[in-house]
Parts: C-alpha cells; sequence; structure tokens
C-alpha cells in the first residue's frame, strides 16, 4: 500500500463487539504512522441488547433498523457514547491519537429520516451531505477519526443510519484510495469460494445469476457509487485473527472491487 493512501475501514460484526477489537485496533495503530486512516463503526447487537434492557422492540424491514424516537437515545447513547470512546480508548493504548465523535458533530452526516412501512416517520435516516472538513482537518494534524454513525437533520434532529452508508459516503466524499469494510461474512462467495477480484460489470452478471444475493446486493450496489465518486477500490471481508487487515488490504483474503 502507498505510503499516506488515504484507508476508511468500516469495522462492524464481531470484530467490533468482541475481543477481537484489541488485535484490530493493534494493527490499525501499526498502519496509522504512514496511512491516513478514518475508522467508522455501528454497534448494531449492543444497541439491540440496550434497548431491551429499557424493554424497546428493535423493529427491522428489510434488514434496516426503523428506530423509533426512544430508542433513538439509546443509538445515541451506545454508539456515539459507549462504543465509539471503548474504540478510542483502545487505540489510545497502542499509542494513536485517536478521537472520536459521531456523524452529527459538525454536520458531517446530515441526513433525511425515512418512513416505515406503515407510513410513519421514523429517526432512521438516509444520507443527504457528508461535510468532510472536520475529518481532513483531524487528518491534516495527525488525529485519526473514529465516527459513530448516528447523525442529524439539518434542523439538528437526532438520525440513525446504517454504518456501511456512513462508509461508503464518507469514503467517496474524501475520494479514498481503499474503503475496508470488517463484518462477519468473508467475501463474496461463489460456490463457496471467495471471489478475490471483481468490477463492477462483474457485479451485474452476478447479482443476475443469483450469486449476489439478499444484503450483498445493497453492498454491492454501494461499492458500485463509492468507485464511481474516485474510491480505487472496495474490500469486503472478515477479521478473525490476528494479521487479517494487512490480509485484506494485501488482497490474500475477502473480495476486492475495483474498476
Amino acid at each position: 500500500m502507498d505510503t499516506q493512501s488515504t484507508v476508511v475501514l468500516k469495522i462492524g460484526g464481531r470484530a467490533v463487539e468482541t475481543e477481537l477489537i484489541k488485535d484490530l485496533t493493534h494493527e490499525i495503530a501499526e498502519l496509522a504512522p504512514s496511512t491516513r486512516l478514518v475508522v467508522i463503526h455501528g454497534g448494531g447487537a449492543e444497541v439491540t441488547r440496550v434497548s431491551e434492557l429499557f424493554g424497546i422492540e428493535a423493529r427491522f424491514e428489510a434488514g434496516i433498523r426503523m428506530t423509533g424516537s426512544e430508542e433513538m437515545q439509546v443509538v445515541d447513547m451506545v454508539l456515539a457514547g459507549k462504543m465509539n470512546k471503548a474504540v478510542v480508548r483502545m487505540l489510545l493504548s497502542w499509542g494513536v491519537r485517536p478521537v472520536g465523535f459521531c456523524g452529527a458533530d459538525a454536520a458531517t452526516i446530515v441526513g433525511v429520516p425515512v418512513t416505515d412501512a406503515t407510513g410513519h416517520t421514523t429517526a432512521t435516516g438516509r444520507i443527504e451531505k457528508v461535510d468532510t472538513g472536520l475529518i481532513k482537518l483531524l487528518l491534516e494534524s495527525g488525529y485519526l477519526p473514529v465516527i459513530a454513525s448516528s447523525a442529524t437533520t439539518r434542523e439538528g434532529m437526532p438520525l440513525n443510519i446504517n454504518a456501511d452508508d456512513v462508509a461508503f459516503a464518507v469514503a467517496g466524499a474524501l475520494q479514498a484510495d481503499h474503503l475496508v469494510f470488517l463484518s462477519d461474512i468473508p467475501g463474496i462467495l461463489k460456490q463457496d469460494q471467495v471471489l478475490r477480484a471483481i468490477t463492477p460489470p462483474d457485479i451485474e452478471r452476478e447479482i443476475e445469476a443469483g450469486v449476489i444475493a439478499g444484503g450483498m446486493i445493497p453492498k454491492t450496489r454501494s461499492a458500485e457509487a463509492a468507485l464511481a465518486a474516485g474510491v480505487s477500490s472496495v474490500v469486503i471481508g472478515r477479521y478473525s485473527s490476528t494479521g487479517d487487515l494487512q490480509r485484506l488490504l494485501g488482497n490474500t483474503i475477502g473480495t476486492r472491487i475495483s474498476t
């Protein structure tokens, strides 16, 4: 990887919610001196767990959380509070200078609320605008931005935005060299084998063939949009052991999407 390339890293799934976060943040710290890194995280499982403690039932439509006003308070508390600061402190322990914030800070991520199947407005949002001012200021000053995926409307109302969408939008706005998705899947699978590389035309063919299906369809569509915005490559893969971040960037595991 080129010196001082810009890498947007979306961490989620087991990598952020288990002890794997220690190894992952250590690898991030090792990359930090030579790379402009931006970390974006969600934490849906922990939001659901805490919501249940308060007697709030999580509702999903097509895999997207339909966030109510009460649950939005949990989202801010868990994502922008507990989980964001946990990642920040872990990075600090490895000698990195992280700055944690959420998409609402400095109106970095501005969105509009979506309606649910019954026509009611929710606190779940769709991204309308990304302002990279704060992110670039931190990067230029040698800090590592750690962004939680809660955001705001133009009027200052809180929004919960899918962390995948935030990662794609931020990477596109920064025209990042690499966007890396860490999730619970090893990559795009074809006949039980991970496709190491795929291009936008390949994506269309694999969708038609049913190889890319379900939740992978919006991921690959968003990857295409990120490439069109100037991102050089998108990598989708799983972080399951020490060294996986370097292996993903080196294209020895996971799926790389590029033109």
